[in-house]
């Protein structure tokens, strides 16, 4: 299965050993861009660097979280798409995310590559493409 994954949910499942386990999974190919790539690796950091700071997480489960979250991004199993394969599909990306024209990149993508889209943002409801969530997709994959 071909899915788009939106930095929003990317962050936070990869924040869990779960979601982990299921976007690492053999049935999925993941893509994100390559501006959502550098954003969710901020936010993981920072959001680690938080939970560390109000002392749960000692320093070395600490720098553990961070190679196991950041593992997907660097080794390959969700694969970043640079905006020129893209930018073709922008102007009507723009036009189906009215509610929200900043989320344009990820139906771009997805428009380019005939692919679904891995989201909690009700924004992308409406987009000509269709939408998944965690748990829609793991009753899919049969992990629920």
């Amino acid at each position: 299965m071909n899915l788009i994954i939106d930095a929003s949910i990317l962050v936070g499942e990869l924040l869990r050993r779960r979601g982990r386990a299921v976007l690492s999974g053999p049935q999925l190919n993941l893509f994100i861009t390559e501006e959502q790539l550098s954003e969710a690796a901020y936010e993981i950091a920072r959001r680690i660097d938080k939970i560390a700071r109000y002392g749960n997480l000692t320093p070395t489960e600490k720098e553990e979280l961070l190679t196991e979250a950041m593992s997907p991004l660097t080794s390959g199993i969700i694969q970043a798409i640079d905006r020129q394969t893209y930018e073709p599909s922008r102007e009507i990306a723009e036009r189906r995310m009215a509610r929200d024209p900043n989320d344009w990149a990820p139906v771009a993508l997805a428009i380019t590559l005939g692919a679904d889209i891995l989201t909690n943002d009700c924004d992308f409801l409406g987009s000509g493409c269709a939408t998944w969530t965690m748990d829609t997709l793991r009753a899919e994959l049969d992990l629920a």
